[in-house]
Parts: C-alpha cells; structure tokens; sequence
C-alpha cells in the first residue's frame, strides 16, 4: 500500500505540473500498472450515466487484456475546485487531493494547496469496478472493441510508458 501511496502523490505531481504546462484543466489521466510496464491513456469519461457506465467497462476489459494490477486516475473536479488522484489497486484505495486556488485559467506552483487525503469514499463504485478482481474472459469482439478505443489508431491509443509505444 505504500507503493500505491508514493504513486499517487508522483502522478497528483505530475497533473499539477501539466496543468501549469497547458494552462487549463486536464482530460482524466490513467496510469496502469501491468506486468509489462505502465500505460497511459487519456480520456474523457461521459457525464452521461449510460456512456460512462461502458467507458468504465472498456477500461475493466483494458484492465484484463493487460493484467492490471493498479491503476492511478488524476482528473479535476467542480466542487471544490480541485486536481485529484485516486490509487486503486489489489491491496486497498487511496484517494489524494489538491485545492485549486486563486484564478481559474491562470495556473502556477502556487495555484495547488497540500495533498490531502480524503476517505475510501470519496471514490465512485464506477471507477472501483474498472480494476477486474479476478479472472476475465474476453471475446474476439472484445479485443476488436480495445483495438478500436485504445489501439495504435484507436480513440485513445494506449502508451507504453517506458517505451513510448502506443496501442496494445
């Protein structure tokens, strides 16, 4: 669990140092721990509840193509205006925030309050459920649909993080 811990507080880290870079909010970030190396993806996740219901299965599929043992999740949220990083993983849930603070567009080092941690509840049974928690079997549609959404070509190629390779 304190791997998780170091991680998430790396990639809350990390998505204060792109927002400062590109002066805006940031597409939700994932990090996926695999046998392989990590993958990086990001994507918009729908507001609407049907959409958003089959991004998160997508990324379970994704999660059990790859092995996934963790993943971090960085995105902003509207209230409080705040960068935040969940950590799920087989050991436990951890869930990590940073305050925003004064002028929205504007963003420096100082823009970021301290990491607080926030209560395993403040994370969404949505984006727990992407982690698979055991075996899954995927179909040949399955694998068509991941090439589709996170291939080389795909919506939201998939990377390779110690390669820089994108897709599966």
């Amino acid at each position: 669990m304190e791997d998780l811990r170091k991680i998430v507080l790396a990639d809350l880290a990390r998505g204060i140092r792109l927002m400062v870079e590109v002066q805006d909010e940031l597409d939700p970030q994932f990090r996926f721990s695999t046998p392989e190396g990590d993958f990086g993806l990001a994507l918009l996740l729908p507001d609407d509840k049907v959409d958003r219901k089959w991004m998160c299965e997508r990324l379970r599929r994704f999660c059990a193509l790859k092995q996934v043992v963790a993943f971090t999740m960085t995105a902003n949220i509207e209230e409080p205006e705040a960068l935040v990083t969940l950590g799920i993983g087989r050991d436990g849930v951890l869930c990590c925030m940073s305050v925003i603070e004064g002028k929205k567009g504007y963003y420096d080092e100082n823009s970021f309050g301290r990491a607080m941690w926030l209560p395993r509840e403040a994370v969404g049974e949505d984006i727990m459920g992407i982690l698979p928690r055991g075996a899954m079997a995927l179909t040949e549609n399955d694998l068509v649909e991941l090439e589709e959404w996170f291939g080389k070509d795909g919506k939201y190629p998939a990377v390779h993080l110690p390669s820089g390779a994108l897709g599966l």
